[in-house]
Parts: C-alpha cells; structure tokens; sequence
C-alpha cells in the first residue's frame, strides 16, 4: 500500500493493520501510516512476484449531522440552538530536550494523552474585541511540571492531564460590533436578546469562569485493550461510531451591560439618532465537549447559554453539535466574541519554546517578546507580548499580553486587543 491508500483509511482500520503485523497501536494517524509504511520496506528482496488481489472497495460517503433536539417550550423561555466553544486534543509526544534545561523527577505513573486548546480564526466583518483576565489554577496529581534554569527566570511547560482545573475572573471585558451584517447575524442567533439591537453593539462583561478536564474511571471504557488510556472516556459520533475522548467542562458566569443603536419608531429601519441599552444581565454559559485523541476532533459537544434581564425576562439557548457549533454562520465569528473568556494554554500556543526574558520569535503564527522579569505583589512575573502579522496585513489587528508566573500553565494576567474589520 502507498501513502495516499492509507491516508484514506480511518484510525480503526489502520490498527487493524498494524495488529496484523505485530505492530505497535499507539501514536498518531500520521504515525501509524509511517509505521506500516517502514514495515512495508523489510520485505525479502529476493521475492520475484507480488500477487495483488483486487478488493471491491466500498466507497465512503460522509452524511453531514445536524443534529438537535426540539425544544420544549417554557413560559418566558426561548429555547435556541448555539454551540460556545471547540476544542482539540492530541496524543501524548515527548518535546525534545534541551541541554541546557533540567527537568523536574515527576513520579512514574502510566502514559497520559495530553490535552490541546486551540483557537481557530474566523472573518467576520467587523468586531473590536478587548478583555483582562486574571487565572487561578487547581493541577490535579502533579499534572504540570516547569523547567527553570539561570536563577528560576527560564522555563517550559507541559500539557494538560486529565483531572486538571483552573477558576479564572474576567474584569473590562469589551465587545463591539459594527455593521449592519454582524449586528444581524448576533441577533438572529441569540433569541430575544439582542431584538432591540442593529447597526452597533457594545457589550461590557466581567465574571468568572471555571475550566476542568474529567478523570474517568476505567470502567467507562469498554475495550480492556483501551484500558491504559485511563482518564479517557468513550462517546459517539454523529455517525453512531464509539471514540476514545478527554471530556472537557468550561462554565462561565456572568454579568453583561448591551447597548448601541436602535430601530426607528416605526420599526422600519435602524436609526441613525435612537440609542438603546440594557444594563444588570446576567449571562451563564456551560459547554462539554469531547475530543477525540488521535485525530484530532471534537466528537460531540453539549452548550447551553440562559439569559436573564434584570426584569426576569429569560433567553435561553441550548445546542447538542457533533464537531462545530451546530450554527454555521456563527461559527466564523464565535472564536473572536470568546476570545477575552478563553484563558491561553500557554503549552498549545508556545510548545516546548523556552520562555527566556530578552529573547524573540515566532511561534504557532504569532510573533512574541518575552521581555525582562518583575516583581508584582512579591512574585516574579514574567511580561509576554504576542502579535498575529497575518491579520496586521490586510484585517486589523490581534494582539495579546500575557503576565506568566512560575507553576501556573495559563497566564496569571491576560489582555486581549482583536480588531476584524473586513
């Protein structure tokens, strides 16, 4: 087989394969491919013929789901489909070592996928995003480990594991959205909320939120060959098939100020003159997702969204998605709208780069500049600015400064500047 006829396979079909040869199982789609395909190469040369039998090979045809159940209706509850959040995981891989680091001892245990956020970027028309968040982590089982050298001033960090979590507060949290096209697409996908609203929108939120990563128990997993992955749980796709996961919570709660323009008296278009808002909401978000380990994808999500003004009046918005957010337009957008809410996982987006005061780069897209240490409230802090040059050239901007201490795998301090205009 070549490269392109086991690139079509899918995981399952691929350990089959390897199981067949006495291969190794574990890693990657990309690595078991290279697996087979060295095996391939330990064939006797001295073979004269190679008999290929023709297989009738039934193509596959992908179904997009959409799927959601129908909502129950509840007095002064409006009851909508969205998604709040995507998320990737991949397999454990060991980061090469430096030779000027030295590692910490973490006490043997069994082999653990690491657990991976990422942020995709969308396009949306307009949107001006600013937030400050201040992180406070819980690590389960020594489940991060730092590398300091030269005066505890240098380090690297590792990956999530599972039974991690963290509590986070955002304060001056800032969200605005120009454009009659982005004002509408917000609307049409938040119920009543946002009725009132066109043309402009400002939405001011501070809170705190909380993130975790479930430890499973074994019994969960019905393979007993699946058994070292423990902390992982199964769940199915949208196409009934059962996936090894990491189940991932993030919830938030909030209290939300809206305003902007409005319509005209008579409803009839969006007034250049009426102002509008509406101060003391209080928003709560909760999504679950899991993802799958080795390819990479969200398998399923569980989000809900409920609304509350201070007369009462409730908007509530619920989605049960496999991969996405169930809602297609809004999904170029919603990286952005959470981008203040989602504390950076400081492994996902630098890797094993060392964080060395003085020392510039680029990583993961993103240019940085780690400048000198200081002290805050007694604590050494080390100042981290990073700049997205893809959307400087031809958006807007995104720009980001981090404040990172030592032990905490997420940015004690975090200020986020995302202007899309487009």
């Amino acid at each position: 087989m070549d490269r392109q006829e086991l690139e079509s396979m899918t995981v399952v079909e691929l350990k089959k394969l390897l199981e067949e040869s006495s291969l190794s199982k574990s890693g990657r789609k990309s690595e078991l491919i290279d697996r087979l395909l060295e095996s391939s190469l330990t064939l006797n040369d001295d073979d004269d013929f190679l008999i290929l039998e023709e297989e009738d090979i039934e193509e596959k045809v992908e179904i997009e789901v959409d799927s959601a159940s129908s909502p129950s209706k509840e007095e002064e509850i409006e009851v909508m489909e969205a998604t709040i959040l995507d998320a990737v995981l991949v397999e454990e891989e060991l980061p090469s070592e430096k030779p000027t680091l030295k590692l910490r001892e973490e006490p043997p245990k069994k082999s653990e996928p690491m657990i991976e956020i990422k942020i995709h970027a969308g396009k949306p028309r307009k949107a001006v995003v600013l937030g400050i968040i201040l992180l406070g982590a819980i690590v389960a089982g020594g489940g991060y480990w730092w590398t300091w050298v030269q005066d505890q001033q240098s380090f690297t960090s590792e990956p999530s594991r599972y039974g991690d979590s963290m509590t986070f507060t955002m304060t001056d949290g800032q969200i605005s959205a120009t454009g009659d096209e982005m004002v509408e697409l917000l609307r049409e996908n938040t119920g009543d909320a946002l009725e009132k609203a066109c043309g402009d929108l400002e939405v001011a939120m501070s809170g705190t939120g909380a993130m975790s990563f479930r430890n499973a128990p074994s019994s969960e997993i019905s393979n007993p060959n699946d058994h070292t992955y423990s902390g992982s749980a199964e769940s199915i796709d949208g196409y009934g098939r059962v996936h090894l996961t990491a189940e991932r919570s993030i919830s938030y709660d909030l209290n939300v100020d809206l305003s902007g323009r409005t319509w005209t008296t008579d409803g009839s278009k969006c007034s250049n003159s009426l102002q509008w808002e509406m101060n003391s909401n209080s928003v709560a978000i909760s999504s679950v997702s899991w993802e799958e380990l080795t390819e990479e994808t969200t398998i399923k999500s569980v989000s809900s969204l409920n609304f509350r003004t201070p007369d009462n009046d409730q908007t509530r918005v619920d989605a049960v998605s496999f991969g996405g957010t169930g809602v297609s337009a809004i999904d170029g957008i919603l990286p952005f709208l959470l981008q203040p809410a989602i504390p950076m996982d400081l492994y996902d987006s630098l890797g094993t780069t060392l964080i060395e005061p003085g020392t510039s780069g680029e990583v993961n897209g993103w240019n940085y500049v780690i400048k000198e240490s200081q002290r805050v409230d007694g604590q050494l802090v080390i100042p981290i600015d990073l700049e997205q040059p893809s959307i400087n050239s031809c958006l807007g901007h995104a720009r980001m400064s981090l404040q990172i201490v030592e032990g905490n795998p997420w940015p004690v301090e975090q200020h986020v500047d995302i202007l899309i205009n487009k």
